[in-house]
């Protein structure tokens, strides 16, 4: 059985203070805090027994890992993994982390359903995602499947569309160089990148009007067609002009805007 000897501010951390407990086998030293001091009424000249330290040591260790994984909530909203995966990295033990989350989902300080719906709104409103990303990202963050189905719940197949189309415009309107065929392929591929389903996709880029993107081909067409023009310059007449039709045609150009551009060039 041990005493306090002396109670002291910590020099190392000035929010804690020094027990200096002395026993038959000499003297050591424990850093609590002013809660453990409160919540165990220690104080000069209080015996304590081992058990005593290790249930103090306890309540240091679960205040620590708290105190840290409310300084990330306080960030922004995690879910039950990710501070386990943070408490686990900074060397807490898995009591401790069991215990931490415990006491956490107690006060609803972390609750994965809001987390998940939260993440879901988020992404509907202020983000330009699909619903296969968004699973994808809650499934990595520890969500379980249930749960991200019924948070997707709320991100219906209209909300889907209208977010595909105005994405659809959105990237329209900064592909000026490209062909309206090669828009439509750019945009279908940006969409499934970007998590929609295919069916969102194809309906969303069908409903996109491309009618004032006409003249932006015709523009398109002709910075492509010179560009090509002038690259197989050293080729004679009939291979040269072979060799632009394949580059425009590939580059999605309509062959009869193609077929213009070079009698053009001919009659130059």
């Amino acid at each position: 059985m041990a005493w306090i000897e002396k109670i002291s501010v910590s020099k190392k951390n000035p929010k804690h203070f020094d027990l200096h407990l002395k026993d038959d086998e000499g003297e050591k030293v424990l850093s609590v805090s002013e809660e453990s001091l409160v919540k165990f009424r220690l104080h000069k000249g209080k015996e304590i027994s081992g058990l005593d330290v290790e249930e103090i040591l306890y309540f240091e260790e679960i205040n620590r890992a708290l105190s840290r994984a409310l300084k990330a909530l306080a960030r922004r909203m995690r879910t039950e993994k990710e501070i386990r995966d943070d408490l686990s990295a900074a060397g807490f033990a898995e009591g401790i982390v069991r215990e931490t989350l415990s006491r956490l989902q107690e006060k609803r300080y972390i609750d994965d359903g809001q987390f998940a719906e939260a993440f879901v709104t988020e992404q509907m409103r202020g983000k330009d995602k699909g619903p296969e990303w968004i699973r994808m990202a809650l499934k990595e963050k520890g969500v379980k499947d249930e749960i991200i189905r019924s948070a997707l719940a709320r991100y219906t197949p209209e909300e889907q569309l209208k977010k595909a189309k105005e994405l659809c415009e959105k990237l329209a309107a900064k592909k000026k160089n490209l062909s309206v065929l090669q828009l439509k392929i750019h945009l279908k591929e940006t969409l499934l990148r970007k998590g929609f389903e295919r069916s969102v996709c194809d309906r969303a880029v069908a409903e996109t009007d491309f009618t004032g993107l006409q003249l932006q081909e015709d523009e398109a067409l002709e910075h492509a067609g010179e560009k090509a023009w002038f690259k197989y310059r050293s080729l004679p007449e009939k291979e040269r002009e072979i060799k632009v039709k394949q580059y425009l045609y590939r580059k999605g150009f309509p062959l009869e805007k193609i077929e213009k551009f070079l009698q053009r060039k001919k009659e130059e």
